[in-house]
């Protein structure tokens, strides 16, 4: 009987087939050697055993038999079923693959579980550095995130030492709450003891620090009836603020008026543009925060203090205007020509004045100064007339007289109560880091006067860089072909300061009268003065207070200086700080420019004389190639001084340090383009660029392809 088999052991073919064969044989042997014991002879034995011999052998075929059916058709199907050598080495390649992919799976498992493991701990470190700058919300960030990380990755003590941390900020946050609410009502009570002393200035700075108290103490999320308590409290102190501003503008104005009855004009205009300055910010607080405060009669007393400072300005040159009547008196007798043009000079600023009053609507003042000229003129005839007796010598006839076109007569030569044949005016004032000089002349005739030569004699301290109109200039001359009858005509000159002086201006006007003979007039010098502060500061003030006192400061001006190379930006600028530290004044705040794209400072001082405030801002922008220095205080002359002084040392220390190569390389941009030169490349830049700038457009230069932006140029800052 043949049974069939598999590599793998089958134990049904024991069970059924081969045991009960071997346990058969075994006792047949067992009796044929006497083990067991037998009776009778052997083939006794084994003939008496055959009826079970038989039965074994039917049941070893009907067992085989069963085992065939049964088990044939699984053997089969296992052999079916069994892989090919090529499908087993694939099998084996996808297993090795299969493990190699889970071997870098648990290795990226791994690198993760290491990557958070290194941010928890960068979450925790970052935490308690900003637990010790007292930065209470941005620790809870960070502790937050580290508890996210702890929970996502099952760390239990992680997330327990993370809640802790959490627990102790929330703590620390309550307990900076309660101390910003106290100093924020200790200042409010400051404040309140200022306000009752009338330091009204200071006691708005300090109700501005309480406000900033309050916001910080804001941002700790406190609850919704705290919150509204802390709103409560920031509307009463801007009312406050509010009052401050109204009770300093009040007190400047009666100082004003006080001051105004001493004629003491220079600071009677300070006080007005003080008060007008304090109405306005009251104004802006009503408005800003919607405060339960009218501010129409403000808008009324802002309005009269501008219409004052019109006045005032009239005053002080009627107040001039008497000033060279009285010093005519005093030449009378020493200097009869001297006293003459007192006089004539007094005249021009009176009609000046008239001007301005019937411009400005004060038809009273301008009858005041009606009856100062009628006066005026009247003393100016009586002088001609005391002239001429010192000659000795009587006029033929009261005019000298030519004829005209159409045959009649007409006077060429003033009447002894009628004015020269033209008048100069002059004056100047600080304006972008400039000088602006004004001349006027006027023909007081009824003829034209042809062939003006206007010579000027500009100090060593100043250098002449442009002027406008756009009349022909030759060397220090100013060439005007014609001034047609009782025309008048006006000439600026831009003066750069190259340092701090006290010189006078001197001008000449040579032209042709009617009868084309040539007449000469020297021009009254003009004394023009920029003082150098000299600084004195002891007191140190924060940011915010600077920046509070910028804003109330009466002048302010700035130069623009060209960053031709942007990666110089931060050695230029330390040494702009180092020209500036070399002063007595205190730097307030500093941001040094990242990437070489912004920076800034901001500097006080006092001055010695005068204890006066300025206020010093210097900015750097990298990515417009420009540092700009801008100086606010109460005198345009020290103002206009102080940046002369500083743009002349920091040009000086910038050539030592090799890092501009010539001095033209740091000039203030408008003056370079008023030179008609590109500020970045000093190229020549066409008028046509030049026209366009002064209309307040951006420009590109030609050559170096700069762009130059929009800065209030020289000939458009009035």
């Amino acid at each position: 009987m043949k049974i069939i088999r598999n590599d793998e052991y089958d134990i049904w073919s024991l069970v059924f087939i081969m045991i009960p064969i071997v346990l058969f044989f075994s006792w047949v042997l067992l009796q044929f050697f006497g083990i067991i014991p037998v009776y009778g002879p052997n083939l006794y034995i084994i003939l008496t055993q055959m009826p079970f011999i038989i039965s074994l052998i039917l049941y070893e075929v009907i067992a085989a038999s069963i085992y065939l059916v049964v088990f044939s058709d699984k053997q089969e199907n296992k052999k079916k079923n069994a892989p090919t050598i090529k499908e087993s080495k694939q099998a084996t390649t996808l297993v090795k693959s299969l493990e190699t992919q889970k071997t870098k799976r648990k290795e990226r498992e791994v690198k993760i579980l290491e990557k958070q493991k290194i941010e928890n701990q960068k979450c925790v470190d970052q935490g308690h550095y900003m637990i010790s700058k007292g930065q209470f919300d941005d620790a809870l960030e960070m502790f937050e995130k580290s508890k996210q990380i702890c929970l996502k990755q099952g760390w239990k003590d992680g997330l327990v030492f993370a809640e802790k941390m959490i627990l102790e900020c929330k703590q620390e946050k309550s307990m900076e709450f309660e101390n910003l609410m106290i100093q924020a009502k200790s200042l409010n009570g400051k404040g309140k003891q200022l306000y009752d002393k009338n330091f009204f200035m200071d006691s708005i700075q300090i109700w501005t620090e309480a406000l900033n108290k309050y916001d910080l103490a804001i941002q700790r999320l406190p609850s919704l009836k705290e919150k509204e308590s802390i709103n409560n409290y920031k509307r009463i102190l801007r009312e406050n603020i509010c009052y401050s501003y109204i009770e300093s503008g009040n007190k400047q104005y009666q100082l004003a008026k006080e001051n105004h009855n001493e004629k003491n004009i220079q600071r009677v205009r300070e006080l007005w543009r003080m008060a007008i300055n304090d109405f306005k910010n009251a104004i802006n607080q009503i408005k800003e925060h919607s405060l339960n405060i009218t501010y129409k009669g403000m808008n009324s007393r802002i309005k009269s203090m501008e219409l004052n400072l019109k006045q005032l300005q009239i005053e002080e040159l009627c107040l001039s205007a008497d000033e060279d009547i009285e010093k005519a008196k005093v030449l009378v007798d020493s200097d009869i020509k001297g006293a003459i043009k007192c006089v004539q000079e007094s005249i021009s600023k009176y009609f000046e004045s008239i001007s301005q009053a019937k411009n400005s609507d004060l038809y009273d003042l301008r009858d005041n100064l009606e009856n100062k000229l009628e006066a005026a003129e009247k003393i100016e005839s009586e002088l001609h007339e005391k002239r001429r007796d010192s000659y000795g010598i009587e006029p033929l006839k009261p005019d000298i007289t030519m004829i005209d076109e159409e045959g009649k007569v007409e006077s060429i030569i003033e009447s002894p109560k009628k004015k020269g044949i033209i008048s100069a005016l002059r004056e100047y004032e600080f304006i972008g880091g400039q000088i602006r000089f004004k001349l006027a002349i006027i023909n007081n005739t009824n003829f034209a006067l042809t062939d003006f030569i206007i010579t000027f004699e500009i100090p060593d301290a100043l250098k002449w860089i442009a002027h406008e109109p756009n009349y022909k200039r030759k060397g220090d001359s100013i060439l005007i072909a014609k001034l047609g009858l009782n025309e008048k005509k006006s000439i600026s000159l831009y003066l750069e300061p190259i340092s701090c002086m006290n010189s006078p201006i001197n001008a000449t006007i040579s032209f042709h009268d009617a009868k084309d003979k040539p007449r000469a007039l020297i021009v009254k010098p003009k004394m023009v003065s920029i003082s150098c502060p000299i600084y004195f500061t002891e007191k140190e003030v924060n940011l915010a207070r600077v920046k509070s006192l910028k804003e109330n400061l009466t002048h302010h001006d700035k130069k623009s200086f060209p960053l031709p190379n942007p990666e110089n930006l931060i050695n230029i600028f330390e040494s702009v700080l180092d020209v500036l530290r070399s002063r007595d004044i205190k730097l307030v705040s500093k941001t040094l420019p990242k990437n070489n794209k912004y920076g800034e400072a901001w500097f006080y001082g006092t001055t010695k004389v005068g204890k006066k405030g300025h206020v010093i801002y210097l900015s750097v922008d990298g990515e417009k190639k420009v540092l700009e220095l801008e100086a606010s205080g109460a005198d345009a002359d020290q103002i206009t001084g102080f940046l002369a002084d500083v743009s002349r040392e920091t040009r000086e220390k910038l050539l030592n340090k090799n890092l501009i190569s010539s001095e033209n390389q740091f000039l203030d941009m408008r003056v370079s383009i008023a030179s008609q030169l590109c500020p970045y490349c000093l190229e020549y830049v066409s008028k046509s660029l030049i026209e366009e700038f002064s209309n307040g457009k951006s420009i590109i230069c030609k050559k170096c392809h700069a762009q130059i932006d929009v800065i209030e140029p020289i000939t458009q800052l009035h």
